[in-house]
């Protein structure tokens, strides 16, 4: 079809599943193993296209199947491994992957580093986030707001708010500013372990530190005063959205009519 020869190895990569035998990815990557030796690019290009994909299991053979052919494995090819077992979820590939740095004489870097940590997000893995989290100093990796934001998350999804809470201050201590998105998170926390209240002040200090809410940190406040039983509370959020320039979306209009609802507040 006129497609380089390691384009046509990419489809038929992807072709194979998520779960593809050691085997069937040599049999595919073989004839152009040797083409990656002398071009790495080809190697990284082909493992990021596997990581948008979500094929991990490709992605962790096909880095065996460089190594056995002893084509030295970088730092932009382990990272685009580790970030596929991140976007699909499984956080132990993405770990395995991190040590594996090791054995390569590779070190980890944030980015790896923080693909790693948002695999463990993904995957409710609490604990291994925040492990990764405090390794990176020792590693020489400086912890930046995606490490922080995914192991926020991790920490939210897991119901430990108070963690997630701490991690705003821990942040101010590193000098890394929180954004929207790592607020969200801690407010979403809060939301999920039933402490409105908490979730407020996560608002309160948004305002200090200059960062305007958006309608997922509306949303999870609304949500929040809702699983609380404070309908009150609830549809002075929704009319406060106005004033924060954020527009309710249906999620916030449903927590706000669910608060209602179950306050007896029919009106």
């Amino acid at each position: 079809d006129g497609a380089p020869g390691w384009q046509r190895a990419l489809r038929r990569l992807l072709a194979l599943g998520h779960a593809p035998s050691q085997a069937d990815v040599w049999q595919v990557a073989a004839p152009v193993l040797d083409a990656w030796g002398g071009n790495p690019g080809l190697a990284t290009a082909t493992l990021a296209s596997l990581a948008r994909g979500r094929h991990a299991g490709v992605a962790r053979e096909l880095v065996r199947c460089m190594r056995a052919r002893l084509i030295e494995a970088d730092a932009f090819h382990l990272t685009a491994a580790i970030a596929a077992c991140g976007k699909a979820g499984a956080w132990q590939l993405a770990c395995t992957g991190l040590g594996g740095m090791t054995d390569d004489q590779v070190a980890p870097n944030a980015i790896s580093l923080n693909a790693a940590i948002s695999a463990c997000e993904k995957g409710g893995c609490w604990q291994n986030a925040l492990c990764l989290l405090g390794a990176m100093s020792g590693l020489q990796a400086v912890p930046n707001i995606i490490s922080f934001s995914a192991s926020i998350s991790a920490c939210g999804k897991s119901g430990r708010w108070q963690l997630a809470f701490a991690m705003l201050g821990i942040m101010t201590d590193v000098q890394v500013a929180p954004n929207v998105f790592s607020c969200s998170a801690v407010v979403s926390a809060c939301e999920k372990g039933g402490r409105w209240q908490a979730a407020f002040a996560v608002l309160d200090v948004m305002a200090e530190m200059r960062v305007a809410p958006n309608v997922v940190c509306c949303s999870a406040l609304i949500s929040a005063c809702e699983k609380a039983g404070g309908w009150q509370q609830a549809i002075a959020m929704l009319a406060a959205m106005k004033g924060l320039r954020v527009t309710p979306n249906l999620i916030s209009y449903n927590s706000a009519i669910s608060a209602c609802e179950k306050g007896g507040c029919w009106q």
